[in-house]
């Protein structure tokens, strides 16, 4: 039975069905269960959202399958100890007083744990949830596998300095690390971290903190969530200059300024209403600079429950600094200390150590940046106390300890996070390579960021694992794979970095109202421009360059659904922090409807993404209604695979593809002939080719037409020596390849090439030449870049730059897989041979 979504306010009608089996009562305004204790029959019940508090009514269910009491008021799970049958326990956004006995933890029926940003008294948040759909069964059951009879208190914190730039959150850390002050400090550009004595604690003591402080630009806003998901202080700095200008300038360059009551309700989404909290105004330097906190800061501080404190300092000569410091204790001992394995406090205090070593050589002369897994797994069994190598090394990453996700070169672990985010923020410092970037439209390779940037400091290796952690964190996208054996020619897109603007048919298509369309309106009272950017990177890096993406949206065509799909942050008000989040969908057919299912799809990577980044949504109209099911449909363990393409229309597509700007030679004009030709005899049988110079319009896209051409059914290729060295015709031929994935079968199947003049293509010399060619084209335009800067490049000259080096790596297996392949001696056979097998036969 399903009321969720309802308004739906006791479930006493319910206590007469006592066959019933699964409930769905979530988003409601139930706050009672005692209706549901004498129907012994239920196996699924979901009442996320809800203000139930007691679950005591449900312990004599013991057919209890699935339980979904995520965001309600459940502190004491011990009721539910005793139900045997039970598989899936959804308990996120809890604050639980009394958990269960350990052995309930460990039962065999148990399958799947969610406790994303619950608080469980004695376990680390580290062994939890890291996003709504993280099963963390695993990770707990490890945790308490290596506790053994003498476990460890945790002895450290996070101290997350954030605020605006220019505000002097860094001096504020030089002075609590003893450091003088430093007059005209740049701006911090990135993340710096660095360790502290918790003050105020006897020598020797262990309790410290790991010190984060926050570059003030928004990019960085949303890595608060991305690195750290232990215990954390968050000293929120301002000062009343900042507070009253919308930006600041810093070398020339100008930066939003985010209000004091906006840091509030990020901490707030992000960490907890129970966060401890300092507030501190900086650069008061006089008494007279000391000012109260704004009204709208003021009312969002009273959101707090946990430890708080409104402190002025001045870096400049230490006033202020022994009440911080009294304070910053006060806040570390509000923690109670979780427990850790002897054996796993033991590996994270080597790591630690190797660590702190590191940071007084030169950064040359470092052992210990990354780390092997090979080296990692070594460490794991010297303690012995280890139970689950790969469950600890979540939970080190979750701690802070070690940076380690999906795709970081397999097996490297970053330990060095200060080396590496100096060298990933870099990319995006306004006074480096920004300007360049921001002219590529956000594009770029890794050898590109060697040229502008990384060459001078760090080897290609260390280069790829800067790229990866970027890819985990969603700062970054795979847009194109130019080959699939070499990651150096993989095209990046930074979400950051892309245009503003709509592209222009995308605007053409969505600017029309349907009656088709099906909606969702996300509004958010903090939303940050993180949020946008990593929708941006999680569809971008699956719908790569058959999307299309700006720096506040994206547009895409779904091909399981038929739908063309629009995600878009909007702010009504351009200086507010508040916004929505819009989501609709149409079908491309006109007389076929969305698929309710999409929506909800899409709508999970919005919410999943929202979670991530610490983001409260509320949603406003939305037509992804809920679905039936155990648990809520944002937390659904699986989602349909998306599968996402240019959209195609119904028939199969034939193009031809030649040098067709050569009408003044012999040859020129016989190749031009041929192509009539070829196009008149298919006219005749009632198939139409589409050829650039008649199909394509006055200001229509000609690198999203050559895309085009990449995906057609059949091409037709006309190979001539002039072809061959053209940039628009090889970036066809290119396309061809990499939309067959780059196999050998699926690429023959779609071309029809036919060689013309004395082209060679049938020797290794003949083929070598023609890649050396464009080989020479990138380096000769390689140095002109290093000599004059790439920000003089437009976007379009810096894709053809990129797309030289492509043709210089691809064109020598290209041309091999075609002289391989009998070709057709005259004309009059490459016309049947093209006819042969038509695509339309082969659907």
């Amino acid at each position: 039975m399903e009321c969720a979504s309802t308004r739906i306010v006791d479930l006493v009608p319910l206590k007469d069905l006592p066959q019933l089996q699964h409930l769905g009562c979530f988003d409601t305004r139930v706050d009672d269960l005692a209706p549901l204790e004498r129907i012994l029959t239920l196996r699924i019940l979901a009442f996320s959202n809800t203000k139930v508090a007691d679950l005591t009514p449900l312990s004599r269910l013991k057919r209890l399958e699935q339980i979904g009491c995520s965001d309600t008021k459940v502190s004491d799970l011990t009721p539910i100890a005793g139900l045997t049958a039970l598989q899936i326990l959804h308990c996120s956004g809890l604050k639980i007083e009394t958990p269960p006995p350990p052995e309930f933890w460990m039962k065999d029926t148990l399958q799947n744990l969610r406790f994303h940003r619950t608080r469980i008294p004695g376990l680390p948040p580290e062994v939890l949830s890291s996003s709504p759909i993280d099963n963390c069964l695993q990770s707990l059951r490890a945790h308490l596998a290596d506790l053994g009879d003498a476990p460890v208190e945790m002895s450290d914190a996070k101290l997350m300095i954030l605020g605006n730039g220019r505000v002097g959150k860094t001096q504020l850390v030089r002075r609590l690390r003893g450091e003088g002050f430093e007059e005209n400090a740049d701006s911090t550009h990135g993340i710096l971290v660095a360790d502290l004595a918790v003050p105020g604690r006897p020598a020797g003591d262990p309790a410290r903190f790991h010190v984060w402080d926050f570059g003030g630009q928004d990019i960085y806003h949303g890595t608060h969530a991305l690195f750290l998901r232990s215990r954390a202080v968050f000293v929120i700095c301002w000062t009343p200059a900042m507070e009253d200008s919308d930006t600041h300038e810093h070398d020339g360059l100008r930066f939003r300024n985010f209000p004091l009551a906006y840091w509030l309700d990020h901490v707030r989404q992000f960490a907890g209403d129970d966060a401890p909290v300092l507030v501190v105004q900086t650069q008061c330097d006089a008494i007279e600079d000391e000012r109260d906190l704004p009204d709208p800061a003021r009312e969002a501080l009273k959101g707090f429950s946990g430890f708080k404190r409104v402190l002025h300092t001045s870096a400049r000569d230490g006033h202020g600094f022994a009440a911080l410091k009294e304070d910053l204790n006060r806040a570390y001992t509000s923690f109670n200390p979780p427990l850790i394995g002897p054996g796993r406090a033991a590996v994270k205090t080597q790591l630690e150590a190797w660590r702190a070593e590191d940071v007084a050589r030169p950064t040359k002369e470092r052992k210990h940046q990354t780390l092997s897994y090979a080296t990692y797994l070594r460490l794991c069994d010297k303690t012995g106390d280890i139970s689950d190598p790969a469950m600890l090394l979540r939970f080190l990453h979750n701690a802070g300890t070690v940076f380690h996700g999906d795709g970081i070169l397999h097996d490297k672990i970053i330990l060095d996070q200060q080396w590496a985010l100096e060298a990933i923020y870099a990319v995006f410092h306004r006074g480096l390579c920004y300007r360049a970037l921001k002219n590529a439209g956000g594009r770029f390779t890794r050898p590109d960021l060697g040229v502008y940037l990384w060459d001078k400091d760090y080897e290609p290796e260390e280069q790829r694992v800067f790229l990866s952690m970027m890819e985990s964190c969603g700062i970054c996208f795979a847009h194109r794979n130019a080959h699939a054996s070499d990651p150096d020619m993989i095209d990046y897109i930074a979400p950051e970095l892309l245009p503003t603007e709509r592209p222009g048919h995308v605007t053409r298509l969505w600017d029309t109202e349907d009656d088709r369309d099906r909606r969702a309106d996300f509004a958010c009272d903090v939303l940050p421009e993180t949020l946008i950017r990593g929708i941006i990177a999680e569809i971008g890096q699956q719908a790569g360059v058959d999307g299309d993406y700006w720096a506040t949206g994206l547009s895409v065509f779904e091909d399981g659904s038929g739908a063309e799909i629009l995600i878009e942050q909007q702010r009504p008000d351009p200086d507010s922090w508040s916004g929505n989040i819009v989501l609709r969908a149409r079908p491309r057919q006109p007389t076929s409807a969305a698929r309710p299912k999409l929506l909800d799809h899409m709508t999970g990577i919005v919410k999943r993404q929202a979670a991530r980044f610490g983001v409260s949504l509320t949603v406003k109209g939305n037509d992804a209604l809920p679905r039936a099911g155990g648990v809520r449909e944002e937390e659904q363990t699986e989602e349909r695979a998306l599968s996402f393409s240019q959209a195609k229309p119904a028939d199969p597509e034939y193009f031809v593809s030649y040098a067709w700007a050569d009408d003044k030679t012999p040859e020129g004009r016989k190749r031009e002939a041929d192509v009539d030709r070829l196009c008149a005899d298919y006219g005749r049988r009632g198939i139409h080719i589409v050829r650039d110079k008649d199909d394509l319009g006055f200001g229509d896209s000609i690198s999203k037409f050559m895309r085009r051409i990449g995906a057609g059914d059949r091409v037709f290729v006309f190979l001539s020596y002039r072809y061959l060295k053209s940039s628009n015709c090889m970036f066809e031929l290119f396309e061809i390849w990499r939309t067959a994935q780059q196999e050998e079968d699926a690429f023959l199947d779609r071309v029809r090439v036919f060689t013309i003049g004395d082209v060679d293509i049938w020797s290794p010399m003949g083929r070598l030449r023609h890649a050396a060619h464009w080989k020479d084209e990138f380096e000769r335009f390689k140095m002109h870049v290093k000599e004059h800067g790439a920000d003089l490049l437009s976007p379009k000259d810096h894709a053809a730059w990129r797309r030289m080096r492509e043709f210089a790596h691809s064109t020598g297996e290209i041309l091999t897989i075609i002289a391989d392949r009998v070709h057709p001696r005259t004309f009059e056979e490459f016309l049947e041979w093209g006819f042969d097998d038509p695509p339309n036969e082969a659907r």
